[in-house]
């Protein structure tokens, strides 16, 4: 090979990379996980039985990691809570104790058994230390290739992929190997939940779609810490957090005035710390923002949609306008939800 087709055959493989999102140079890993001594022992008080352990069957096939039920000491529990608004399919929440897998009724309930299957293979990924592959990178390569891929969308596998058995293989060597695991436990490990969405957050069409009121707003003040019960014992809440935000434009939809806006996340009382999603930091008094949000008459609010989109921050003048005409071209090609099977 001549020395300039080498340098073009280079050049090619590197854009081909950076547009697939691919990193072949290292597993895509959270650096913490449910897992204590190569095993996982879980409870459960969720109504998707078959789903998590069709998850958990799929992920025990790769046999070095034991997944199964507590005896008397878990270290993850699957629940249930109902959010109609948050656009999320399951989360995976790191804790001090036993950390939770939650999945959405009101969204799973919307989804077919192969996706509610690979939602729960999704979510144990997570247990297992694995992240979403593409990073904040939209990859369509990754939808298809990867149960870790971070929304649902047509063409999502169910089961572990070559990528991702890869990538579990990393972080859980075989025994013959000799090597330690590369995931700590989550007791050591940020308070960011890890979720799935119903649909491509990535994508402003869909995103804007989903909610019922797109606004531009300043938020006034912290207003309340309703969180969203979980299913099983205890009083275990999914941390959520209320904000007074007076409306400065509406996008989508007509309100005015002040309005309460929902944020998921927020300090959790069980953990005694604050916990994000996807590293979301909490809305700022003083601070303005285009809120992407659904409407929830029963709470009267409106719950921000798919965190990190659906709150971005719009500091200044040229920041605020290229915002805002991105979401109003959204506005006009919109992509509302698929009706539920």
């Amino acid at each position: 090979m001549t020395r300039l087709a080498l340098v073009a055959s280079s050049v090619l493989v590197a854009l081909l990379v950076m547009l697939l999102g691919v990193s072949f140079a290292s597993a895509h890993s959270l650096g913490h996980a449910s897992a204590d001594g190569g095993e996982i022992r879980w409870e459960e008080y969720t109504r998707y039985d078959a789903e998590h352990k069709f998850g958990i069957n799929a992920w025990n096939a790769l046999g070095n990691v034991t997944i199964q039920r507590s005896q008397s000491d878990a270290n993850l529990e699957f629940r249930d809570y109902q959010d109609c608004g948050d656009g999320v399919l399951g989360r995976w929440l790191p804790g001090s104790g036993a950390d939770l897998i939650a999945f959405n009724t009101c969204e799973m309930d919307k989804i077919n058994t192969f996706d509610r299957r690979g939602t729960a293979v999704h979510e144990l990924g997570h247990a297992l230390g694995l992240a979403h592959p593409s990073g904040s990178r939209k990859s369509k390569y990754w939808c298809k290739n990867s149960v870790m891929y971070y929304s649902s969308c047509t063409a999502s596998p169910n089961a572990p992929q070559a990528h991702d058995r890869s990538d579990y293989y990393s972080l859980w060597p075989r025994a013959a190997e000799q090597q330690p695991s590369q995931a700590e436990s989550s007791d050591t490990g940020s308070g960011d939940m890890e979720v799935r969405y119903a649909f491509d957050a990535m994508d402003l069409r869909e995103l804007v779609g989903f909610a019922t009121n797109v606004f531009v707003g300043e938020v006034v003040e912290e207003a309340g810490s309703e969180g969203a019960p979980l299913s099983g014992p205890g009083e275990r809440v999914l941390p959520r957090t209320q904000f007074s935000v007076e409306v400065l434009k509406n996008v989508k939809g007509e309100v005015e005035g002040a309005v309460t806006v929902s944020q998921t996340g927020g300090y959790d009382e069980d953990e005694g710390r604050e916990v994000r999603v996807e590293g979301d930091s909490l809305l700022k008094p003083g601070k303005k923002y285009l809120f992407v949000t659904s409407y929830d008459p029963e709470e009267d609010w409106y719950t921000v949609v798919a965190q990190p989109f659906g709150d971005v921050l719009v500091e200044g003048e040229a920041r605020r306008s290229d915002v805002e005409a991105r979401f109003e071209q959204a506005e006009e090609e919109q992509i509302p939800p698929d009706p539920a099977p």
